[in-house]
């Protein structure tokens, strides 16, 4: 019998990869931010600062969302676990079954062209930050097949560290 080698998917469209060391967190969705702090430490044997409050103003297709909900990262990592209270009828709602992973968080260097390469691809942008040319700007989430992919500038690489180890 003959032995194949892996089947490879999907085809790259260019040279571009994601390094490892720029997938930073992985975002759950959860009901109640304490008690997801306490169950999802307790099974993944992870620990967290005290949570946090955002408030931040996204684009959501072709309207403007004020998001107002409480979230934290794991002090271990990378890669770090976020967790975020679900907030309903948005994109960061609770799924139906419970809580879940919501996106996969990656460093980019250039912003502008790796929302281009997506779109390129055929990949709806989902939401995004508000830059002052109405361009995302610091963030961005892509879905694809309930694969949220969420683009941070790696500018912010330093800037978030102190999410993981504050007390």
């Amino acid at each position: 019998m003959r032995q194949e080698g892996p089947r490879a998917y999907g085809r790259p469209t260019m040279t571009f990869r994601y390094s490892t060391e720029d997938v930073y967190h992985l975002g759950i969705v959860v009901p109640d931010i304490d008690r997801g702090m306490e169950e999802i430490g307790r099974r993944f044997n992870v620990t967290f600062p005290p949570h946090l409050p955002i408030e931040v103003d996204l684009t959501v297709g072709r309207r403007e969302f004020h998001l107002s909900t409480r979230f934290v990262y794991s002090r271990e990592g990378p890669p770090y676990i976020e967790l975020f209270q679900g907030v309903p009828d948005s994109p960061f709602a609770l799924p139906r079954d419970g809580s879940g992973i919501h996106h996969l968080g990656i460093f980019v260097d250039d912003m502008a062209a790796e929302v281009a390469r997506l779109k390129a691809l055929g990949t709806e942008l989902e939401l995004h930050d508000i830059g002052i040319d109405g361009q995302p700007r610091g963030v961005a989430f892509f879905n694809s097949l309930g694969v949220r992919q969420e683009l941070v500038s790696s500018e912010s690489r330093t800037g978030l560290k102190w999410l993981t180890t504050r007390s």
